[in-house]
């Protein structure tokens, strides 16, 4: 499992919900979920920028309604938790330490998977699980971003030049007795300081875990963000070797290693928000991204059986952003039934990141929002309904992300598609969500963002 989100507690208030108290102020907690694939989970929260730095979070393995006691209260951005139920639904809350009200600290929660070297089981971040590298033409980018965290197992962080806040790992195999990773560009650094790096001879413990670490090249560190080589030397032909990277003093900074190619590299493309409605002749996927780094294309999956999949359709990506981005798909090809659909996200080197799997039964329509524009949104907000097939009346809500309504209308006696305006221009910049209701309850949700 590897979860990876950004959050703000700005405009947030106190949650209703009724817990065991932890540490610090729950007065403008705002929360997240995960189904947990092990027992063990690691949670971060990283990049924290705002009003204050100084967070909190608790987790809850309860219901949304009655969270219970907490099961881990973390003052550190850093937590494990221990004996969960595989296939459970827990909940995290976070917030800030302060009881001063008004915050507007932002941040990014990650929810790492505990394998049996106490790390996640798929990704570079992590020593066991190195992206692979192989010699020849062409190159290879990544980054220091936070999608990073800080890995030093055995003796590694002891002989490294520096301080490892948000290193990855990439193993390749000698071919010869001296190899040069010429980082040919660094770039995008947010405090430029740029990227250190530096390559070791590993030796693994019966578990596969990393146990030993000696190093067989420079240490290059230059604390700028420049071009430069790491020359790896006294190398066995045939055996493999890992470069590590990390950000200087935690700096987050994109790069490209010349003369190598890589597979299996977290992609920079946050994916959220996806999700299927279905109509009397078409499946209508949307999905958002809120950054994108060198995004080529995403492509569309399904399968009938939920287990052998085929791509149908094809979306290109916007390259490069840091602005929320909306994305639809229309799958005309389909059939009565449960259909399975998972997007494949395919960087502009080929390297490719699958998204979660969701399903849609044809024979239980529940036409209701289809679209909100635009959104994020400064003045106004319209939203396009499909009513054919809802009974009775209908309300559409704008709440504040605690459930308060602030804006509410009924829809009564529409059959079809109508589209309605929702004034924004008296609310504060943030987080709303939009709730359409049935007299049967409530039967969906979007995130709106007021600029």
């Amino acid at each position: 499992m590897y979860f990876h989100h950004s959050g703000t507690i700005e405009n947030a208030t106190g949650s209703s919900q009724s817990t065991t108290a932890c540490g610090g102020t729950e007065d403008d907690d705002v929360w997240f979920s995960f189904v947990a694939t092990s027992t063990d989970v690691q949670i971060d929260l990283s990049n924290i920028s705002g009003s204050t730095t100084d967070m909190y979070f608790s987790v809850y393995g309860g219901t949304c309604g009655s969270p219970g006691a907490a099961l881990l209260c973390s003052d550190p951005n850093s937590g494990q938790v221990s004996g969960l139920t595989v296939g459970n639904t827990y909940f995290v809350r976070v917030y800030t330490y302060t009881s001063t009200g008004g915050q507007s600290t932002s941040f990014n929660i990650c929810i790492l998977e505990i394998g049996p070297c106490g790390i996640p089981s798929a990704s570079e971040d992590y020593c066991p699980y190195a992206a692979q590298l192989t010699q020849g033409p062409g190159s290879w980018s990544s980054t220091t971003y936070d999608y990073y965290t800080a890995d030093t197992p055995a003796n590694s962080g002891s002989i490294f030049c520096g301080s490892v806040e948000n290193n990855s790992w990439y193993e390749f195999t000698a071919q010869n007795t001296t190899e040069v990773f010429n980082f040919t560009s660094v770039f995008d650094c947010v405090w430029g300081d740029g990227i250190q790096a530096e390559v070791y001879e590993v030796s693994y413990d019966a578990s596969g875990c990393c146990a030993n670490f000696s190093s067989v090249s420079n240490c290059w560190n230059p604390a700028t963000p420049t071009s430069g080589t790491v020359t790896a030397t006294g190398l066995t032909i045939g055996q493999n070797y890992i470069l590590m990277v990390d950000g200087w003093a935690g700096d987050n900074c994109a790069f490209t290693v010349s003369g190598w190619t890589a597979t299996g590299i977290i992609l920079p493309v946050d994916l959220v928000d996806f999700s299927a409605l279905a109509y009397q002749n078409k499946n209508s996927l949307k999905w958002r991204t809120i950054s994108e780094k060198d995004n080529d294309y995403f492509s569309i999956q399904r399968s009938f059986d939920g287990i052998n999949f085929e791509t149908i359709g094809q979306v290109d990506g916007a390259g490069n952003s840091q602005n929320a981005i909306d994305y639809q798909f229309d799958d005309f090809g389909i059939r009565s039934g449960v259909a399975f659909y998972k997007i494949i996200q395919v960087d502009f080197n080929g390297e490719s990141s699958e998204s979660k799997t969701i399903s849609l039964d044809k024979n239980n329509i529940n036409s209701a929002i289809v679209s909100t524009y635009p959104n994020p949104a400064k003045d106004e907000l319209f939203v396009e309904i499909q009513t054919k097939n809802l009974i009775g009346t209908i309300e559409l809500e704008l709440q504040s992300p605690t459930g308060k309504i602030l804006y509410s209308m009924q829809i009564e006696n529409e059959k079809g598609t109508s589209l309605k305006k929702i004034p924004l221009n008296t609310f504060a910049q943030g987080i709303y969500l939009l709730v359409l209701k049935t007299e049967q309850g409530i039967i969906q949700l979007e995130k709106v963002i007021k600029n």
